[in-house]
């Protein structure tokens, strides 16, 4: 009977974490150049087929985030709402580069990298958000899990981007759990990892 409570309890847990959702501090995103990542727009501009090996799926990564650079220097908005778009920009243009990667058939491929995604954007940080949290706790005397909360929620998005609907990383989680700045986010989202493009 224990063990059934207690599965029920972490089951809970796990609901009312993945259904938190912290303030973005009401940043609204650039829609115009939202618009022009959504995926049906990037499939219009550059195909659809699975077709790509590593290096092609690569070079169409970085070929729309320097598009993404380019669209969002050139707007007079404020950093905030740049780093919010860049970053939301920045997701869809690796979703839509690995739509594209025909190097292996199946799910394989994609299962392995949310899985990998789901880890660096996610897990890695969930000994910190459990420090940081146990220690706004103490400090207020109240019971907080928001850290935690975005860790398990960042996960969620990451595992399971098509049925979560959300970014990985999210410009939340960032801000957050990874302490970033706006600039910080906009130089980050800007630059491909270019160990990958060797591989």
């Amino acid at each position: 009977m224990s063990l059934f409570r207690t599965l029920l309890i972490t089951i809970i847990i796990i609901v009312v974490l993945l259904n938190y959702r912290p303030d973005e501090h009401s940043v609204e995103p650039l829609h115009d150049l939202l618009e022009d990542y959504q995926e049906e727009a990037l499939r219009s501009r550059y195909g659809d087929a699975r077709s790509f090996n590593h290096s092609e799926t690569r070079r169409i990564y970085n070929l729309l985030l320097s598009e993404a650079q380019k669209a969002i220097l050139k707007s007079n908005e404020g950093t905030d709402r740049k780093a919010y778009t860049c970053s939301k920009m920045r997701f869809q243009a690796r979703r839509y580069a690995r739509s594209r990667d025909g190097t292996y058939q199946g799910p394989l491929t994609e299962m392995a990298l949310q899985l990998r995604d789901g880890y660096v954007h996610g897990v890695k940080y969930l000994p910190t958000a459990l420090r940081k949290d146990l220690s706004d706790s103490l400090a207020i005397q109240k019971p907080i899990l928001l850290h935690t909360a975005m860790v398990v929620r960042q996960t969620y998005y990451c595992l399971a981007p098509t049925l979560s609907r959300g970014e990985c990383p999210s410009y939340a989680f960032l801000r957050v759990v990874r302490g970033k700045g706006d600039t910080d986010i906009l130089d980050s989202c800007m630059r491909s990892n270019k160990g990958f493009n060797d591989m």
